[in-house]
């Protein structure tokens, strides 16, 4: 019986163990020097499409609910900076330009348990096919537009959903916001986006407060 309890106990630890690893696929490896390869603080641009991936215990499998490649743009941002998930800041170092990874992500280094709006449940285990494309510092970032500033027409500092309605239908021609848009970008369900909330482009400072 001991030693039943005691194998019980050792899986118990090796289940916990094993939780929340991040697994990091190389697809394409590209050679450079050490000194070339991505590290906290540079300024990466990549090209990604973000998926549930079929390990997941919640979520539909395979379902996109991202990519950098559909709207034609990379997306850029500092590494080790807290300003992706958890997943990101630790899959994508050590990279060369033109390196491909898929990324496996657990819960607990993407969006935990509360997910991220109506796109990514809670508890999901997501699966990023990332490139590399360059290694730069925030210098070599393109002037970002305001889009934030685009859709609060009426400058109030936060968006309605007809003002994002109506930016959608006369800026990219689409007939409604996209699905699950809203439910992502209102964080706290009170029926309108500030800009903190707001994870499009936005400028640097809130409305009002650029020249502060």
């Amino acid at each position: 019986m001991a030693a039943f309890l005691f194998l019980l106990l050792a899986l118990a630890v090796l289940s916990l163990a094993l939780a929340g690893e991040l697994e990091i696929i190389v697809t394409n490896e590209v050679e450079c020097e050490d000194s070339e390869k991505s590290k906290a603080g540079d300024h990466l641009f990549m090209h990604y499409t973000g998926s549930i991936d079929e390990s997941s215990e919640t979520g539909e499998h395979g379902k996109v609910f991202d990519s950098s490649l559909t709207r034609g743009q990379p997306f850029d941002f500092p590494l080790g900076a807290g300003r992706v998930i958890q997943g990101w800041d630790q899959g994508l170092l050590d990279m060369c330009p033109g390196d491909k990874r898929t990324l496996i992500i657990p819960p607990e280094l993407g969006y935990g348990a509360q997910g991220a709006g109506g796109t990514i449940p809670g508890g999901a285990t997501l699966k990023f096919e990332v490139e590399c494309l360059k290694i730069g510092d925030a210098s070599d970032r393109p002037a970002e537009p305001n889009i934030f500033a685009e859709i609060d027409a009426d400058s109030s500092g936060d968006i309605t959903y007809e003002e994002m309605e109506t930016w959608f239908k006369e800026s990219r021609g689409e007939a409604d916001v996209p699905e699950g848009l809203w439910e992502q970008e209102d964080k706290n369900f009170d029926k309108v986006i500030t800009w903190e909330e707001f994870s499009g482009p936005k400028g640097t400072a809130p409305p009002g407060e650029e020249e502060l």
